[in-house]
């Protein structure tokens, strides 16, 4: 059953303004990838990991985010946080990594985007997130070592499975050249010899199917007798 098409307009207007709604309580990017709510870092450790933000960025050419907040919204999850947020800060799909830790819990949570997750294997992104989890349940270590450490060591690991992508790329493609250039060379060769072979069998079948005739031949009556002799034929082998 079909609504009335006034229905289907106000439906539409009430879920654009409730999502703009969500979209105003959530905080603004930082412009260096790093927001900090519980003034857990010290300016020193923020300013070090804002700059390894960058690097990671340029290195992945992809978003990354870090935020740590002091309380959850009712009913969310730290997952859910860093997903909403991720989404927020980096619309239009476009590749994002963010981190979100909330002290309250003391948990942190990963979301990726989809385009990380297709970039590199499933079983080295669970490796990542497992090292983080163990950083960050070292709980008789400061929270700001923890955070530090834990983000410090997520951003070299992720820069190096940039690296091996871009290795196993070029190791790749010229692997596959050489490969594509035996297979061609296999081809003609083996064209040629099928050439061949077609020539030898076609000229085999020429020669067995060659017949020869005996010459036609007038011969006049000799002794009276209809079919005479006077032709002889040799064959000599």
């Amino acid at each position: 059953m079909k609504r009335p098409l006034h229905q289907v307009w106000i439906f539409s207007f009430v879920l654009a303004f409730a999502l703009k709604a969500a979209a105003q309580d959530l905080p603004p990017a930082p412009a260096d990838g790093l927001r900090d709510d519980t003034r857990a870092l010290s300016p020193e450790v923020r300013a070090r990991l804002a700059q390894d933000i960058a690097t990671c960025r340029t290195a992945l050419d992809a978003d990354i985010w870090f935020t740590a907040g002091t309380f959850l919204k009712s009913g969310q999850s730290i997952r859910l946080q860093a997903r909403t947020l991720r989404q927020h800060w980096s619309p239009g799909g476009r590749d994002a990594i963010l981190v979100a830790y909330d002290r309250s819990s003391d948990t942190h949570g990963l979301s990726l985007s989809p385009g990380i997750w297709e970039r590199y294997p499933s079983a080295e992104i669970t490796t990542l997130i497992q090292r983080s989890m163990a950083t960050m349940a070292e709980k008789n270590q400061p929270l700001e070592i923890r955070l530090s450490r834990m983000l410090g060591q997520m951003l070299q690991n992720l820069q190096t499975l940039e690296k091996q992508r871009h290795q196993s790329a070029l190791t790749l493609s010229r692997h596959h050249l050489r490969l594509a250039q035996t297979f061609a060379i296999g081809l003609g060769g083996g064209g040629l010899f099928l050439a061949l072979l077609g020539f030898l069998s076609r000229r085999q079948d020429v020669q067995a199917a060659w017949q020869s005739y005996f010459p036609s031949a007038h011969v006049g009556i000799r002794f009276g007798a209809p079919h005479g002799g006077g032709v002889i034929v040799e064959k000599s082998p």
